[in-house]
């Protein structure tokens, strides 16, 4: 009898897959939906009974996407949308500028964080190793580290703690920060 707010980080309320991913990374809701209950077309088996979500006060979700996704699996289920915060006082994000480009020959592109197959681990290698060994100038920084040993194209710094995050940027000095995410990320 306890009345409850439900905020809907990622999606394994639904699927227990909170990225809604495939074996390869790639988003695949209705297949990961399907597959990863082991049922067939004509049902789905939550994790947990939608009774949790239909009996919260309110349930918010940080996308327009998340929300159909969700509403997709629960019809009746009423989500409201408060998408990331300041987007609603900003109406239109300034021109990217970055003098540096144009005098440098080599650009640097860092990617932040702790990186899955889902989140990109395998697409940056591979974007890395051939901007290698096609001589395009680019340097590829992980700012955090990945599932598995990265090639040597990709210079990895190692995790961090967060009240680290503006002095490590501040060395790396990148010309892009690159979210090479494989999914549409609820809350990034």
């Amino acid at each position: 009898d306890v009345p409850y707010i439900v905020t809907l980080h990622d999606y394994y309320l639904i699927g227990k897959n909170p990225t809604l991913t495939d074996s390869s990374g790639e988003f695949a809701p209705e297949k990961t939906l399907r597959d990863l209950k082991g049922v067939d077309e004509s049902g789905l088996t939550l994790p947990i009974t939608d009774s949790f979500l239909t009996k919260a006060l309110r349930v918010w979700a940080p996308s327009k996407e998340a929300a159909e996704i969700y509403g997709d699996v629960l019809p009746d289920l009423q989500v409201d949308v408060f998408e990331h915060i300041g987007t609603d006082i900003i109406s239109e994000f300034p021109p990217v500028q970055n003098p540096r480009l144009n005098s440098r020959t080599t650009v640097k592109i860092c990617v932040i964080g702790a990186l899955g197959i889902e989140k990109g681990a395998d697409i940056l290698e591979l974007v890395a190793v051939l901007s290698k060994k096609t001589g395009l100038g680019i340097e590829f920084e992980l700012l955090g580290y990945a599932y598995r040993n990265l090639d040597s194209a990709v210079r990895v710094h190692g995790s961090y703690k967060e009240n680290e995050l503006q002095k490590k940027l501040k060395h790396i000095a990148p010309d892009v920060i690159w979210f090479p995410c494989r999914w549409p990320e609820t809350n990034s």
